[in-house]
C-alpha cells in the first residue's frame, strides 16, 4: 500500500514538472514568435511618410475594403460593400504598418493567416464595427484598411 501511493506521488510529481516545462516552452515560444512577426522602430513623419508612401504605391488605383480619415476624435469610416468573387485565392499574410505621431514610432506586424483563422472576427476599431475572416476572404488579397489622421498617424492593412 505505501508502494502504491509513493509510485502515485511520483507520477503526480512527474505530470506537474512536465507541465511546468510544457507553460515554459509556451511562453517563450510566444515571445520568439512575436519577436519575429511584429517590430516597432522610432522615426519621424518625413521617414513614416516615406515607407508609408513605398508600400501604397504597389496599390495605386485600389480601393480598400476599409478607408480611415479624418482627427482621432472624429474619424471617418468608409467601407466597401460587401463584393463576392468569383474565384477566392488562398490568403496567405496579413501585413500591417501603424505610425504614432505622438509617439513617433512605426509598429510592422506579419500575421500568417491560419493564425487569424483559429479565431472569430478581427476588429480595427471595434466602436464603428469589425471587419470578420469571411470579409477578408471574399475581399481577397490586396488592401484592406488605408488610413490617415490630421494629426499624422498612419495605418495600412493588405494581405497578399
Amino acid at each position: 500500500m505505501a508502494n502504491t501511493r509513493k509510485t502515485w506521488i511520483t507520477v503526480l510529481v512527474a505530470v506537474f514538472i512536465v507541465a511546468g516545462l510544457g507553460a515554459i516552452g509556451l511562453v517563450v515560444g510566444s515571445a520568439y514568435w512575436i519577436s519575429r512577426h511584429v517590430s516597432s522602430q522610432s522615426t519621424s513623419i518625413e521617414g513614416a511618410d516615406a515607407e508609408f508612401a513605398r508600400e501604397r504605391a504597389r496599390f495605386v488605383g485600389q480601393q480598400p475594403l476599409v478607408e480611415i480619415s479624418g482627427g482621432e476624435n472624429n474619424p471617418t469610416v468608409r467601407r466597401l460593400p460587401a463584393a463576392e468573387r468569383a474565384e477566392r485565392v488562398p490568403l496567405q499574410t496579413l501585413h500591417a504598418r501603424v505610425y504614432d505621431s505622438d509617439e513617433g514610432k512605426i509598429v510592422r506586424v506579419e500575421i500568417p493567416f491560419w493564425l487569424l483563422r483559429l479565431g472569430k472576427s478581427i476588429s480595427f476599431m471595434p466602436e464603428m464595427g469589425s471587419v470578420t475572416l469571411e470579409d477578408l476572404e471574399r475581399h481577397g488579397p490586396g488592401l484592406i484598411v488605408n488610413g490617415r489622421g490630421d494629426d499624422g498617424q498612419q495605418i495600412l492593412v493588405w494581405i497578399d
